[in-house]
């Protein structure tokens, strides 16, 4: 048959343009749907913002995992660049996580200590003092800070664009496809029902984010995604640019980017599912903004951005084969760090199809913890 592939992957934002991308650089032959265009969801409003900083809050496994990501990203982005002739605006700077109190100051000395202990990474606790000499245009409420050597920016729309024509010009096939079910034959998994066809593949991945609710009937697990909603500002500014790239201590980012925008936000709204956004999340954004650079109450919001997280009920993101189905894989659930995780992501898919295992821990994502009582 024509439209027989060897795997189906089905969502076409960063995780399932990642797995496409990898899958075919094998040689394998791949079909990407979508109902939508490429990076239609999530992942064209994303920050992009590559941030390894020891959260406290998250699974150290996860943490291990960004860092491993982050250097997928150092060693395959060129390629991935080179190979679609498109520029996904990378911009690597050293980072700092700004402490607003007495508090958030201690956090960031123990986190310091615990990536010195975890990774011998060199991410170091600066006082007020120390801080506001790398730039004096830091407000006086800052306490403190944590100096991280490397983190990135990109766009994220064009990243996962990158992803996805690098994977068309190495073979993948892309349909526009709202896939309405699963095709089995014999308890086996054979391809994905669309609307008005069948594609037919010996492997599926769903990468649909919160679409991935719609085919829950054909997943033996017991999960559902939930949407968080993100909103971010774009402005532009006349003054010298950012020499780092600022975030708070568990949230915010202010970040100048490639196309010499700079990016503030991002809000984390549960049970807001309103499609545009609103001024209260814009002017929360804003006073954070003001807290840390004053100096920037004479830019000009030029964009704002919206978009919709996929989480799992457990906030730890849902990668791997799907317990009873030989030949069905999901990813899905990655939050806040879906762009990050994106490349290890498909790293991950891409060798549980070709060799049956993973070089990289995913056991803690693995779907069959939502099977066990």
């Amino acid at each position: 048959m024509s439209n027989s592939y060897d795997i189906a992957v089905v969502g076409a934002g960063a995780i399932g343009c990642s797995i496409s991308y990898y899958l075919s650089k094998l040689g394998l032959k791949v079909a990407l749907i979508d109902e939508n265009s490429i990076s239609s969801g999530a992942s064209a409003h994303a920050t992009g913002f590559l941030s390894n900083s020891h959260e406290l809050h998250i699974d150290p496994s996860i943490s291990d995992l960004l860092f491993s990501s982050s250097d997928l990203f150092f060693q395959d982005l060129p390629e991935i660049s080179e190979i679609s002739q498109i520029d996904p605006l990378c911009v690597n700077r050293e980072g700092l996580r700004l402490a607003l109190s007495e508090e958030e100051n201690q956090e960031l000395i123990t986190r310091c200590k615990l990536g010195k202990m975890r990774n011998n990474y060199p991410f170091e606790f600066l006082t007020s003092d120390e801080v506001h000499k790398l730039d004096s245009r830091l407000s006086e409420n800052v306490t403190g800070a944590g100096l991280i050597p490397r983190e990135s920016q990109l766009d994220s729309y064009k990243f996962t664009l990158s992803l996805a024509v690098a994977s068309e010009k190495l073979g993948t096939t892309i349909y526009q496809r709202s896939v309405t079910g699963i095709v089995e034959m014999d308890n086996k998994v054979v391809g994905v029902q669309c609307e008005n066809e069948n594609i037919y593949a010996s492997n599926v991945v769903l990468c649909l984010g919160a679409g991935t609710n719609n085919l829950l009937q054909y997943l033996p697990t017991n999960f559902f995604i939930n949407l968080l909603k993100g909103q971010s500002i774009r402005m532009q500014y006349s003054g010298e640019p950012m020499q780092y790239h600022i975030g708070g201590v568990n949230s915010w980012h202010l970040i100048s980017r490639g196309d010499d925008l700079i990016s503030a936000g991002s809000t984390s709204e549960f049970g807001n599912s309103y499609e545009y956004p609103n001024q209260n999340s814009t002017q929360n954004i804003l006073t954070w903004v003001m807290s840390v650079m004053p100096c920037l109450q004479d830019a000009h919001i030029v964009e704002t951005m919206h978009g919709f997280r996929p989480m799992s009920p457990d906030d730890i993101p849902i990668v791997g084969r799907i317990p009873g189905k030989s030949n069905l894989y999901v990813a899905t659930g990655h939050g806040h760090k879906g762009i990050h995780l994106s490349l290890v992501t498909g790293v991950i898919i891409s060798e549980l199809i070709s060799k049956g295992f993973s070089t990289y821990n995913y056991a803690f994502m693995d779907p069959i913890r939502f099977t066990e009582e």
